[in-house]
């Protein structure tokens, strides 16, 4: 019995199929000119009556042209479905049409420069197959999701050979991709090519790369390479004649950067107060500027975000390096502790100024009939170590610390002869004398902890240190003697001292999730303490002797910020990118909790393959401010933290933008930015930093807006760049220029920019930088008159009256740099020297006016002269270096 029903059951399974196959083979007729998929099936179920199952959304809705003549229902329906992903199944006696959805399958792991086994930052992955793609992170990892099955990966970093690879993907799957330095042109050019059509899409935010090998090619002061002077030939970026006074981003103060190493804050990044900075770009692997659409995870800044990464070390063999130039000496050495688990780099460098200063000094001021020597020395030094746990763990050392030293001083006399007060003809002699003395530095250090805790899942742990201190010095002693008899009948002090210093402990861990392909999420929490000990104190007397009166001291401040933040990467298929952000700070000071919420968002979009807008909006905070004294000279700077009465900076910004790529070669990028401050804090005018800093300050607003471009010629024999911004940025202070608003010093209303390089040969290579900015605007005083302070009741302070603030404009800046570049190998060195022209046409480049008074002997009286001298910087100057290295 149970066998005859067993027979049964199969004689009806072959009755069925043999009917499902004559419903998929019955031909039939079909001319449908515009129609949809869906309209198509609907004929096919009234001409056949076969009843076809499925849902419209899964459905493409375009429409199409069927022409079918006496051909298979099966036929018919593999040509509907064609390259629609929807598959059909006959069931009984209807075909119902589904939708297959693979497993999704996640490949992560890390980029890494084959020879040396350093992490490369920003290296592209992607799937040719499903045009997907993912980048490596700050850390070289990287994490993509694909369809299971198999995939063609192309992974490619600007100056390595490409690579690719075919993977049967049925599981998630680590894994430790590994890319060769391409020393060849072409290769290089079409990676190139290739990273911009797929990275355009990677970030929405304002960024601006540095390619370091390019930068070590361009002219340079002295010789030595310089990252922040190429950053002046950037769009948006302003400086300072000759580089004095450090960078100024769309229309902040230096105070605005956040200048990391490392993930850690530096707060003085200036050798010279601005003629070098104190990277050493033998230990940069990479750096970039964000001006606009800042991502959440960065803050505390209102203008822009310096993110440097320092070498971390060979892995496999040792190489060394030695660079001698005009200004410095440096070395670095790197190399494994552990081949392929451990290494280090350490660099240093040191001035070599005094070989030329000293001497030159003293026979300057010879010839000036004065006695006295300038004497600077810096230098600057780094560490990275870094060792691997296992293949989920990581953990990272750094150091960094920088110091200058600058002293100089002198003393002149003049004698004459002049009618006293009773006509009787005396002789006199009229001596001063000076001395400075500045000192500043930073010591930075970070421990850092990777961790991978799933293919989707990346940590990073940091705890950071970083210290900055400035101390400057300055007396000046001016007194006036009769001979015969020998009686001192006039003296006169001016005794400056400022210092600043600022200390910061913190511990950050932040997290980054690729649950999909669409989405990306960074989110993450820090704690940062900060202690602050500014002191400033400026004393102009005519008392005998007032030194033992000073009292300089302010007490130290401490506050402590608390942050959280959350970003989502959107990726809404191959057009659109949006970037939401959110950031969340606490800063604890004093009694006193500032709370503040900052929203990001940025947009971009690809029009064409070759052409993507881009828009932004952020609002940022500052807890940190930077007060600079406004008037001649070098600035004196003091960071201060946001109080119980003085509020956090803040700032909102909106972007739009475009970046147009014609050819493989040439690309074009334009942004228009709108930008208002508030909160801004500046000292007040005619205060002389006699008592507390927080009373000698206003509070105000600031502006700033203006149009960047830039052109950039990407590669070939001929690679460069043409940078361009039309900007206007203005201040406003209730106690500044009487309330009313004035242009900011760097209102500098054009900025032309221009950095060439030609390869002659793959060893030699000529360069060069052309700059022009509109002059800085200035102050210039009417009249002075004397006050009274009730501390010093017998020393009146003389204070200046000025005609409406930064009302006159120096002239305008601009200067020509050139430079040639070789290189050869003998045995094992390989040798670069690079040597060329800095100011060629010797450009008269103002970097101020200064009053100055002195005294004439005017017939048988004394007449005071004061007259405005313009101090300038760099003349014409050659520039030499030679390197060494294995």
């Amino acid at each position: 019995m149970n066998k005859s029903l067993y027979v049964l059951a199969i004689v009806l399974l072959f009755t069925c199929k043999l009917w499902g196959q004559s419903v998929l083979d019955e031909r039939i007729d079909l001319e449908l000119q515009r129609t949809t998929i869906v309209e198509a099936l609907y004929t096919i179920t009234d001409q056949t009556g076969v009843d076809i199952t499925f849902l419209n959304n899964i459905l493409p809705k375009e429409k199409i042209n069927v022409i079918v003549k006496n051909e298979p229902l099966s036929k018919v329906l593999d040509y509907l479905l064609e390259g629609t992903g929807v598959e059909y199944r006959l069931i009984g006696e209807s075909i119902a049409l589904f939708k297959y959805i693979p497993e999704e399958y996640t490949i992560s792991g890390y980029i890494e420069d084959e020879r040396t086994g350093e992490r490369l930052i920003g290296a592209s992955v992607y799937d040719k197959k499903n045009n997907k793609a993912a980048y490596s992170n700050a850390y070289g990892f990287f994490s993509l999701t694909v369809p299971e099955g198999e995939i063609e990966l192309d992974i490619s970093y600007l100056g390595y050979q490409r690579r690719q690879i075919a993977i049967e993907h049925f599981q998630n799957r680590k894994v430790r991709l590994k890319l060769r330095t391409d020393l060849t042109l072409e290769p290089v050019e079409i990676t190139a090519m290739q990273m911009l059509q797929r990275s355009a899409l990677q970030t929405a935010a304002s960024v601006d790369g540095v390619n370091i090998a390019d930068a070590s090619l361009l002219p340079s002061l002295g010789g030595e390479t310089d990252l922040i002077r190429t950053l002046h030939l950037y769009p948006g970026v302003q400086t300072g004649t000759d580089g004095i006074g450090g960078i100024f981003v769309r229309g902040g103060n230096p105070g605005h950067n956040l200048i990391l190493i490392d993930d850690v804050p530096v707060y003085n990044l200036s050798h010279g107060a601005g003629l070098l900075s104190i990277f050493n770009t033998d230990a940069i692997r990479s750096a970039q500027l964000i001006k606009g659409g800042v991502p959440a995870r960065y803050g505390g800044r209102l203008s822009s975000i310096l993110d440097i990464r320092t070498k971390e070390g060979n892995q496999n063999e040792y190489s060394a390096k030695a660079e001698l130039s005009l200004l410095t000496a440096n070395a670095s050495l790197e190399g494994p502790i552990i081949p392929g688990k451990a290494s280090f780099f350490l660099s240093g460098r040191q001035s070599v100024l005094n070989w030329f200063l000293k001497p030159y000094s003293r026979q300057y001021k010879r010839s000036r009939a004065e006695q006295g020597v300038t004497d600077y020395n810096f230098y600057d030094f780094s560490l990275k170590l870094n060792y691997t746990l296992d293949s989920l763990n990581k953990v990272y050392f750094s150091f960094y610390k920088n110091q200058d030293d600058f002293q100089n001083n002198g003393q002149k006399s003049a004698k004459f002869t002049a009618r006293n007060v009773d006509g009787i003809l005396v002789p006199f002699q009229f001596d001063q004398q000076f001395r400075e003395s500045f000192d500043w530095g930073n010591t930075v250090s970070a421990l850092r902890w990777n961790h991978i805790f799933s293919p989707k899942l990346f940590a990073n742990t940091t705890l950071t240190y970083s210290k900055m201190w400035v101390n400057i010095n300055y007396d000046h002693r001016d007194s006036l003697l009769t001979l015969f008899p020998t009686q001192q009948i006039a003296k006169a002090y001016t005794l400056s001292r400022y210092q600043s210093s600022i200390e910061d402990l913190g511990v950050k861990i932040d997290f980054e999730l690729n649950p999909s392909s669409r989405h990306k999420f960074l989110y993450g929490v820090s704690i940062n303490s900060h202690l602050f000990q500014p002191g400033a104190l400026q004393l102009n007397e005519s008392a005998d002797e007032i030194e033992g009166q000073l009292d300089f001291s302010n007490p130290q401040l401490r506050s402590t910020e608390y942050v959280a933040y959350i970003e989502n990467h959107l990726n809404l298929g191959a057009r659109l990118l949006i970037d939401l952000g959110l950031r969340a700070t606490i800063l604890s000071v004093t009694n006193r909790n500032h709370r503040v919420l900052q929203p990001r968002l940025a947009l971009k979009y690809k029009l064409s393959p070759d052409f993507i807008l881009n828009a932004s909006y952020g609002k940022t905070y500052q807890f940190l401010h930077l007060l600079s004294n406004s008037g001649f000279g070098f600035p004196t700077d003091l960071w201060v933290p946001s109080t119980r009465t003085i509020a956090p900076e803040e700032a909102w910004q909106s972007v739009v933008g475009f970046h147009w790529k014609p050819s493989k070669s040439w690309s074009l990028k334009t942004e228009l930015y709108y930008k208002e401050m508030e909160n801004l804090i500046s000292y007040s005018e005619g205060v002389f930093f006699l008592s507390d800093w927080q009373q000698n300050i206003t509070v105000g607003s600031g502006t700033s807006k203006g149009i960047e471009v830039m052109l950039n010629k990407e590669w070939g024999r001929l690679r460069g760049w043409m940078s361009y911004t039309l900007s206007w940025t203005d201040r406003q202070f209730e106690n500044v220029n009487q309330g009313n608003p004035f242009p900011f010093k760097y209102d500098r209303r054009h900025n032309f920019g221009l950095a060439m390089i030609y390869q002659l040969s793959p060893s030699i290579s000529l360069s060069t930088n052309y700059t022009f900015s509109s002059g800085l605007a200035f102050s210039l005083p009417i009249q002075k008159y004397q006050y009274q302070f009730d501390h010093f009741r017998d020393v009146p302070v003389t204070a200046l009256v000025y005609n409406g603030k930064n009302q006159y404009r120096l002239p305008a800046y601009h200067r020509l740099d050139i430079g040639l570049n070789a290189s050869f190998k003998t045995a094992w060195l390989h040798h670069e020297v690079k040597a060329g022209v800095y100011n060629v046409y010797n450009r008269n480049n103002p970097l101020y006016y200064d009053l100055r008074t002195s005294l004439l002997a005017n017939g048988e009286s004394l007449q005071e002269v004061k007259e405005f001298v313009q101090v300038r910087m760099i003349p014409f100057m050659p520039s030499l270096s030679y390197a060494i290295s294995f």
